[in-house]
């Protein structure tokens, strides 16, 4: 289980069945899978899941997911292939960064 060392503090989850073994921290999509590079997320998973298990995804408030290269306070966030946060180059906004950060984890605003 990946632990996060933020304090972050979700307003929202939804439940949706995962596709697949999903890792805590990670956008994830309407089905259930991670997010693939510039997809929409329904959220942000908080623990991780296994296939066919019905997982919480937080959805609104103050959010926390891992990152894959270096965002800017005030950027813009996108996803990578692997569910984790990317600065936004192309295709949806997934959320707002808090703060800048460089490796592990950022805190952001969900944009539904």
């Amino acid at each position: 289980m990946s632990i996060c060392p933020k304090t972050y503090s979700p307003a929202q989850s939804i439940g949706i069945v995962a596709s697949g073994s999903i890792p805590a921290f990670r956008f994830v999509n309407h089905l259930g899978a991670l997010c693939s590079a510039n997809g929409k997320a329904a959220g942000v998973t908080e623990a991780s899941w296994n296939n066919l298990d019905m997982m919480q995804v937080m959805n609104l408030g103050l959010l926390a997911v891992e990152l894959s290269t270096t965002i800017n306070c005030g950027g813009a966030i996108g996803s990578d292939a692997n569910g984790k946060a990317k600065p936004w180059v192309s295709g949806p906004v997934n959320g707002y960064a808090l703060e800048t950060e460089t490796t592990g984890y950022i805190r952001f605003t969900f944009s539904p």
